[in-house]
């Protein structure tokens, strides 16, 4: 499965982020690194704790849509199914 993200903004859609939080003085932002010194902002919350769990929620979302990718046939073996694209949206707030 490849994930792509579409930042908070709306502006930009993310091929398989390397994804996490950095703080800037109140503020925590969830990031793509795709580079060691680079960081592309996906999406700005509040809190940390908000942070973590919109990364929970993206884990979640990963985990839901690769259980989807497999199937039990009635012989009993598994069959790859393959799946577009996924997109996640990063929330608001």
């Amino acid at each position: 499965m490849e994930l792509w993200i579409r930042s908070q903004n709306k502006k930009e859609l993310i091929p398989d982020p390397k994804l996490g939080i950095d703080q800037c003085e109140n503020r925590y932002y969830i990031v793509d690194r795709y580079n060691f010194e680079n960081a592309f902002i996906l999406g700005e919350y509040k809190s940390k704790k908000r942070a973590l769990e919109i990364l929970d929620e993206i884990q979640e979302f990963i985990e839901d849509k690769e259980k989807s990718n497999i199937e039990i046939t009635s012989d009993g073996i598994n069959q790859s199914i393959t799946y577009p694209k996924i997109v996640y949206e990063m929330p608001k707030e």
